[in-house]
């Protein structure tokens, strides 16, 4: 026909038609192949094979840590002491309370924080009708971890001062200002944030603790305004998701790796467990300036200041002597304790749950000392 031609070159034959100077390759794909039986093949976009490479990568990951959290989670599971949703940012505390919590659940024992409007460990929401204000500060001996709500020192405190043989009184009204991990440097912002809110207390009540050396270095540096509690503004990633991370097994392992890293760069010892370059100063003498800060609160206050520690051994006996010599009211719990245990030998003074702390019993003599040195200073009502 005219204007068609027959190419052959080598082995392959090409039609081409020749109604332009230029030949035009007729090349029509059906899918399998095209007309000359030529196969087709499709290329792989760059895309898909990134993806294929990342999930023969992640998938095998994925699957290994599913099967560690279910291993751990099945036969070595960790029980939380405490809970970071309770907790929500503060510029000057680093962490504070939420307010008008109700917050309660079990892991192998049960757990319970409950908070009143103003940010306080208490149900009650005003004190202006008490005869007296009583401001308990310190970290979580004071706040009352490891037991029920009514079980804290502060709230059997209240109960004996304002309990007689005519039913409960408005004497003194107990506002319990505790919360774990606070070292003295925290108590003493709270109580004078609180004071400014509630008016100023008739006692100041102060129960320290071994870990307030440590607790206060970690303020100090910063650690504490970098909790991913709510409302934190120093982290990209929401608070609610590294809670959500944090409540399965490998995340909560993380979670004590960084916090362990953590304590180690800001050099702050933990407890009793303190780098040999402060081993020889007494718990008093490494907190004479934060014990110095809180006894000129008081006065400024005008507000009796009690003290006690919630601990037993040396540290216990320099701040006993600290109070002595700064002449501060101590509230003395301890022999009363140990004359118990003279007799019950066998009867426990710490929880073995994973919260630890006090019993509820030891609790008590905490109440009552702090009671009988309140009511010795002639302010009874």
């Amino acid at each position: 026909a005219p204007g068609f031609a027959h190419q052959k070159t080598g082995s392959a034959s090409r039609c081409q038609i020749n109604f332009f100077p230029s030949t035009i390759p007729l090349r029509r794909s059906f899918g399998h192949g095209d007309v000359f039986g030529e196969p087709m093949i499709p290329k792989m976009t760059l895309r898909r094979r990134i993806g294929f490479r990342a999930a023969a990568v992640l998938l095998p990951i994925l699957g290994l840590t599913l099967l560690a959290e279910v291993v751990l989670k099945t036969w070595f599971p960790n029980d939380r002491a405490d809970s970071a949703q309770v907790y929500r940012y503060d510029e000057v505390l680093g962490v504070c309370p939420k307010v008008n919590l109700r917050f309660s659940d079990s892991t192998d024992h049960y757990r319970e924080m409950f908070s009143n409007a103003k940010g306080t460990m208490n149900l009650r929401e005003s004190f202006a009708d008490y005869e007296h204000l009583v401001f308990a500060i310190g970290d979580s001996y004071t706040q009352g971890t490891g037991v029920g709500f009514d079980t804290s020192y502060p709230f059997q405190l209240d109960l004996r001062l304002n309990l007689d043989t005519n039913g409960y009184r408005k004497h003194y009204g107990v506002v319990n200002l505790g919360l774990a991990a606070y070292g003295t440097r925290q108590a003493v912002l709270t109580a004078k944030r609180f004071a400014g809110d509630m008016g100023d207390p008739d006692y100041l009540l102060y129960l320290a603790a071994p870990n307030d050396v440590a607790d206060d270095r970690l303020f100090s540096s910063g650690y504490r305004h970098r909790h991913r509690v709510e409302g934190n503004p120093n982290h990209l990633i929401p608070a609610s998701w590294v809670h959500w991370i944090s409540k399965t097994e490998l995340g909560f392992r993380l979670k004590r790796v960084i916090f362990t890293l953590r304590i180690q760069s800001a050099k702050a010892p933990t407890g009793n467990d303190q780098t040999p370059e402060l081993a020889s100063p007494s718990w008093a003498e490494l907190q004479s300036e934060h014990l110095s800060e809180l006894k000129r609160l008081a006065g400024e206050l005008d507000a009796m200041l009690i003290v006690g520690f919630a601990a037993t051994g040396s540290d216990y006996d320099s701040l006993r002597r600290w109070a002595l010599e700064e002449n501060v009211r101590f509230a003395d719990w301890l022999p009363r304790v140990e004359s118990v245990l003279a007799e019950n030998p066998e009867l426990p003074i710490r929880n073995t749950h994973s919260g630890g702390h006090f019993r509820p019993w030891v609790y008590r003599q905490m109440a009552e000392a702090f009671a009988r040195s309140i009511e010795s200073l002639g302010l009874e009502p």
